[in-house]
């Protein structure tokens, strides 16, 4: 795969894993207010979230194989030049990005603050 291949596919997996979890952001799922998800059935919305889930594993792999593209064709061009290549993608961090905190911090974080009050 060449490196514009790999590009493309790169931002074409990230836009996609973008989309659902937008779509997932519009639908009240990723909001911890629980806001009336009624009119989707159980079912539709852990699809969703499914989805979101396989477009976001597709996007990181793609971004991986675009990072190994990278590296290979530098390795093949003889060229002498830093052989890093780690995270110049921008479309890489798009799919990193959160668009919530995560709950799993949070909590860490509440449980340090209630050990800091004790002493």
């Amino acid at each position: 795969m060449s490196v514009a291949e790999a590009e493309a596919a790169a931002q074409q997996a990230a836009e996609k894993a973008k989309w659902h979890r937008e779509h997932l952001w519009a639908i009240g799922l990723l909001t911890r207010r629980g806001e009336n998800t009624s009119h989707y059935t159980h079912r539709q919305i852990e699809k969703n979230k499914q989805n979101l889930m396989n477009a976001t594993k597709v996007a990181r792999r793609t971004a991986r194989n675009l990072r190994k593209a990278k590296l290979k064709a530098q390795l093949q061009s003889n060229n002498p030049a830093p052989v890093l290549i780690l995270n110049d993608a921008p479309w890489y961090n798009l799919v990193e990005e959160e668009l919530v905190p995560s709950p799993s911090r949070a909590k860490s974080q509440r449980k340090t603050r209630r050990r800091r009050h004790r002493n």
